[in-house]
């Protein structure tokens, strides 16, 4: 069950808010567009990351335009600014913010305590053209104050860079890197979250090669590493770092339809899967996938963009017992401009994957000198199939303030194996449902202001039971210098 909660607005964050109203009201209102003011803080622990373990197909190919299953964008946070592009006259900016949050759960553990924290954030970024070559990159730092459970203070960043780089016989391609460190929320599948301080480190790289420009036909390459980690003990079994490939041929007969098809395959390594309670060893496991991907874009101007994936999926995994999967999987998205003022996005995805924990259990055994109480690994947790959804809407209101709302879906149904035996044992079903409300309020072309309200319902049944809650409201305001 729920326990819902009235969450009222600290005094500290009503404050904020004021303030960045009054002042405002008396700034002289003839700034043109700029960068977004920014949205709630992101001090607080994010929302299940999905699946303990990677999924193993969630990665679409690098030619394909499948919708992201993660937070749908608009979700309220700061997006440090965003720059007219390479023929920007100057593409540099740098900036700092300061936001104020109250968050009803802040380990999201069931009937976990409420704060409220600071983010102070310095920004900055640049996107630039030199000569046939684009080069880009953002970053934020922010240092994330509690007032009350001071043991989660913490520095999150974000750090994104790449180069889309072009040269003869119509070859081109992307190279990029991200890196991000911040609080979250106990992954998906996992066992039952603690009151305790969890910072997630991932970090990934991506390089994608392309052949053929404008042609009918258009040959794309691509390769991937990333890797998770988690700085509670009590996760160190979903950390991992995964490796993967992908060739695929695009056909692009002109009109707002293209088609492909390609081959994926990934590798998805577990340090440190389980223990096993029997010898105290740690045990790692390795997911290997193997995927024929049907691809699809479909582009009306801009106004209406459509796309999908319908993948064959194979998956062998070395840790033993009956974990090996095949079947299809796939995404599709849909974004439309309805109007000049408003926005629309949806999604959908269902994807494959595996994670791995044990816990200690016991069985009566025959020995040598007679019967004895037994430890042995109780339940090593099998395929993971994942169910994500989520819509958002955006509105101009007016050249200054915008509006955006969104919801998402998300279900993991991990199918489990007694590893000892290997009979199957009780599945874990975990459903998370996120919704967000808020504004932007671009004061002038260098400072803004946003608020936004999000809410987050969390239940996991079957091996493991427990349900929790999450509201969190805050307000931030952001100056840039270009």
């Amino acid at each position: 069950m729920n326990n819902g909660r009235r969450v009222l607005l600290h005094p500290i964050s009503a404050a904020a808010t004021a303030l960045s109203l009054a002042l405002a009201c008396v700034t002289e209102a003839s700034a043109q567009a700029a960068p977004s003011g920014g949205g709630a803080p992101t001090g607080g622990p994010s929302a299940p990351s999905g699946s303990g373990a990677p999924t193993g197909s969630s990665a679409a190919p690098p030619g394909s335009s499948t919708a992201s299953t993660g937070a749908p964008s608009g979700s309220g946070a700061p997006t440090g600014g965003t720059l007219g592009g390479p023929s920007d006259p100057n593409p540099y900016y740098i900036g700092v913010s300061q936001g104020f949050t109250h968050d009803s759960n802040v380990y999201r553990v069931p009937d976990g305590p409420a704060d409220t924290f600071s983010s102070t954030s310095l920004l900055g970024g640049f996107d630039q053209l030199i000569g046939r070559q684009h080069v880009f990159g953002r970053a934020v730092v922010s240092y994330n104050k509690y007032q009350d459970e001071t043991t989660l203070n913490n520095t999150s960043y974000s750090a994104n860079l790449g180069v889309d780089w072009q040269t003869i016989e119509n070859l081109s391609g992307r190279i990029s890197g991200s890196f991000n460190q911040g609080l979250t929320s106990a992954p998906a599948g996992g066992s039952r979250p603690l009151e305790t301080r969890n910072i997630s480190d991932t970090q990934t790289i991506e390089a994608v090669i392309r052949w053929g420009g404008p042609s009918l036909l258009t040959l794309e390459g691509g390769a991937s590493y990333s890797k998770v980690g988690y700085s509670s003990i009590q996760y160190v079994a979903s950390e991992f770092d995964k490796s993967s490939a992908s060739l695929s041929l695009f056909y692009h007969g002109g009109g707002p339809l293209r088609v492909g098809i390609g081959v994926r395959a990934d590798s998805t390594r577990t340090p440190q899967a389980f223990v096993d309670p029997a010898t105290g060893q740690v045990q790692s496991t390795r997911l290997d996938g193997q995927y024929v991907d049907l691809m699809a874009d479909y582009d009306v101007t801009g106004q209406i963009v459509a796309n999908g994936r319908l993948s064959y999926t194979r998956q062998s995994n070395s840790g033993g017992g009956d974990t090996d999967l095949s079947g299809w999987t796939g995404a599709l998205g849909l974004s439309w401009q309805a109007t000049s003022k408003i926005s629309l996005r949806v999604d959908a995805a269902r994807d494959a994957g595996f994670n791995s924990t044990s816990y200690t259990t016991f069985a009566f055994t025959q020995t040598a000198t007679g019967i004895a109480f037994t430890p042995i690994v109780g339940v090593f947790q099998n395929n993971t199939i994942t169910t994500s959804a989520g819509i958002s809407a955006t509105y101009a209101a007016t050249a200054k303030i915008s509006t955006f709302a969104s919801a998402r879906y998300y279900r993991a149904h991990q199918l489990n194996l007694a590893f000892a035996t290997g009979a199957p044992a009780e599945d874990v079903i975990d459903i998370s449902n996120t919704y967000s409300l808020g504004a932007n309020y671009q004061i002038t072309r260098n400072w803004g202001a946003a608020c936004t309200l999000a809410y987050e319902n969390r239940d996991v049944s079957g091996a493991r039971n427990y349900t929790y809650d999450a509201k969190t409201i805050g307000c931030s305001t952001q100056f840039t210098w270009y």
